[in-house]
């Protein structure tokens, strides 16, 4: 997997907080597709946990949008300023919600990680 140049200067730049908080990720998935997804991040290695949960998706025991279409690049990565889970899920829809209106249903990732629509529409 390629983590984007663009990423990494956002991760390398990134002042990290002083809490725990919820950071969501977009991955460019093969097939044109893309998988956006939560992780919790704190600690002395912030951002293992973000690490390891994309490490997940590329082994296939992630989600199941990202056993289907491989993830091949870490597009982008945001602070969501909450340690709240269920604020972080909901701004994580919000952005699914903001890339299926860019690219269509070929977005997977919060409540639409299993949408039939994708596999039926772009059954590759």
């Amino acid at each position: 997997m390629i983590i984007s140049d663009v990423c990494k200067n956002q991760i390398t730049n990134m002042p990290l907080p002083p809490l725990p908080m919820w950071i969501i990720y977009v991955l460019r998935c093969r097939c044109d597709s893309f998988y956006i997804g939560i992780a919790k991040c704190s600690g002395k290695d912030y951002f293992a946990p973000l690490y390891r949960r994309i490490e997940k998706h590329i082994i296939g025991k992630g989600a199941g949008f990202t056993k289907l279409y491989t993830p091949v690049e870490l597009m982008e990565i945001q602070y969501t300023n909450t340690p709240e889970q269920g604020v972080a899920m909901g701004l994580e829809t919000y952005k699914v919600i903001e890339y299926r209106r860019k690219y269509g249903h070929r977005v997977g990732g919060g409540s639409y990680q299993n949408s039939p629509k994708f596999t039926k529409s772009y059954n590759y």
